[in-house]
């Protein structure tokens, strides 16, 4: 979604084909792009006169879950049906570009199709490669992607590694616009006093986003500093299995599952510490939301966060649960080092700024007139 707002801000009209309206499509009509419901496998993202562009994500890879026989089925159940409605769909609009999220779920399948039907065709990389990528599937993306994105160095280096070609591939991390903060209190909504410490966590309550690492690293310091609450922004299948762990762990009244908050970044910036203890992350969005909101920032110093983040300059990064436990108890009982916030916000500026628009901009045209990696003319 973010992408297709940032290309509408450079002058692309931009609609939404979905079989129904989901969330995402729900997302793009805020943005005051126009939806149209089309008998497609999931959402997709169309742009007049010059760029397709196919935003999904019901079937992300986000974890290593994913990696076993159901990951190596989806892709087979993209049946004949849905590909011959976004051919027809394809035809209909003529667009000269196809951009796809590359995932786990099958969306190569379309820009494969695409590109037998003679369209431009690009892949956004969000993820790193499920454990399951073989080389013929790379082979495959290789020969039909005319253009390659990844969100982070990081994940870049990771897809290269595995044998994805590296002369078509560029990096364009996530433009993050201006947030308004939000006038909510967050305490408040927690149930806290306002003069409550506070650390921050945001995200869905799956597995793979360690928020179990996040209460057991409190748990082991909360005793220290009695004036001090987590709070976890986010809705997911663990609440009721974090909750347990908060009680065994003797900090249930001092660990807050609020639930998800539409624009959660917006209530960043009322936290003392943002704590991210997410391994892995191919960007981290969130962190970089963090520290653009002036908010001391710990977080998991693996994945695209340590592009963010200089230890001690822009926050702070940790690698295990012990060096949690300390970095923890560290931020918790230092004064808020304003030098820092200012070089985090700064740096965030830098990383995150208008210029990725442009950049994806630039490269979506490449990409329609065949100029990246020595590409020619179809």
């Amino acid at each position: 979604m973010f992408n297709a707002l940032d290309l509408r801000r450079r002058g692309h009209e931009v609609s939404v084909l979905c079989l129904d309206a989901f969330h995402v499509a729900d997302g793009f009509r805020k943005g005051d792009l126009s939806v149209h419901r089309r008998d497609v496998w999931s959402e997709v993202a169309v742009q007049r006169p010059s760029f397709l562009k196919r935003l999904a994500d019901s079937m992300e890879c986000r974890s290593k879950r994913w990696a076993g026989p159901l990951a190596k089925t989806l892709p087979r159940l993209v049946t004949g049906r849905q590909l011959r409605v976004f051919a027809s769909a394809l035809r209909e609009i003529r667009p000269s570009v196809v951009i796809g999220n590359m995932n786990a779920g099958g969306d190569h399948q379309f820009l494969r199709l695409a590109h037998k039907l003679g369209t431009r065709t690009v892949s956004h990389q969000r993820i790193t490669p499920p454990v399951w990528v073989g080389r013929r599937l790379l082979d495959d993306v290789n020969r039909f992607c005319d253009g390659l994105i990844s969100n982070s160095e990081w994940t870049r280096s990771r897809w290269i590694q595995h044998g994805m070609r590296a002369d078509r591939h560029e990096v364009i991390y996530n433009t993050l616009p201006p947030v308004e903060p939000s006038s909510e209190n967050l305490r408040a909504r927690a149930g806290l006093d306002d003069d409550a410490r506070v650390l921050v966590s945001v995200g869905r309550l799956s597995v793979e986003k360690s928020f179990e690492s996040g209460i057991r690293a409190f748990a082991s310091v909360a005793r220290d500093f009695p004036a001090w609450h987590y709070i976890i922004i986010g809705e997911g299948a663990e609440r009721e299995r974090l909750q347990q762990v908060s009680r065994d762990l003797d900090v249930f009244g001092r660990v807050h599952l609020v639930g998800s908050l539409p624009g959660a970044s917006a209530y960043l910036h009322q936290a003392d510490v943002f704590l991210h203890p997410t391994p892995a992350e191919h960007f981290g969005r969130v962190v970089a939301e963090a520290m653009l909101a002036r908010t001391v920032v710990l977080a998991h110093g693996s994945g695209g966060v340590p592009e963010m983040i200089r230890e001690g300059c822009s926050g702070f990064l940790f690698l295990d649960n012990k060096s949690l436990e300390t970095k923890l108890r560290e931020v918790m009982s230092s004064p808020v080092d304003e030098a820092m916030l200012t070089c985090a916000r700064a740096r965030i500026i830098e990383l995150c700024g208008m210029a990725n628009a442009e950049a994806l901009d630039r490269f979506v045209q490449a990409a329609a007139a065949g100029r990246i990696g020595g590409n020619s003319g179809r």
